[in-house]
């Protein structure tokens, strides 16, 4: 039986902490994960920053920017970094049980050019195997972007694109991460 997002992750939460803790990290980056996906839910949970959910049964691109403008309202600056949590497989993501792909991203290229980033980590499996996706999300944001070619999850969780290296303890706690047992591997196919 599959487990229900919980509520309190909806649609902006400052993960309890305050904003001398959030200022360690980046005082300027927000955790966007996928809502269709029950079991990221125990590692949302460990969040050290703060976290929306893309909900399912709507256009998820689409949801990115009035989430990015009402963290910006709810903290009070300008978001820089996004840390996009989902599961991937090479050149694409899965965000509310949609497909992300290339030709998802061109679609949405009006909105991705509003996003105003400036750096997306991508911490999804395998989706920088396929470095067109990444390129092509970096041309229409004007972002950074960085992806894993490898599996992330709780056994593997170094992200290691080019010459940036961030560990996924860096974004939660390392009991939640434990607590989670998972990867962000493609669980849709």
């Amino acid at each position: 039986t599959s487990r229900s997002v919980p509520r309190l992750l909806s649609p902006l939460v400052l993960a309890g902490l305050s904003m001398e803790s959030l200022c360690t990290i980046s005082a300027q980056a927000v955790v966007l994960a996928d809502g269709a996906s029950s079991d990221l839910c125990t590692l949302l949970a460990g969040s050290r920053l703060p976290v929306a959910l893309l909900q399912p049964g709507s256009d998820p691109l689409g949801q990115v920017l009035p989430l990015l403008q009402r963290a910006k309202e709810k903290l009070g600056h300008q978001i820089s970094s996004l840390h996009l949590i989902a599961h991937g497989q090479p050149g694409a993501i899965f965000l509310g049980g949609q497909r992300i792909d290339a030709t998802a991203l061109f679609a949405a290229a009006a909105d991705l050019a509003r996003w105003d980033l400036h750096e997306i980590v991508l911490w999804s499996c395998h989706t920088g195997a396929d470095p067109s996706f990444a390129a092509v999300l970096a041309e229409l944001t004007g972002a950074r972007v960085i992806a894993s070619d490898q599996q992330l999850g709780s056994q593997s969780q170094i992200l290691q694109s080019g010459n940036h290296r961030l560990a996924l303890s860096d974004l939660f706690d390392p009991a939640s991460i434990t607590r989670w047992g998972g990867s962000l591997i493609n669980e849709y196919d």
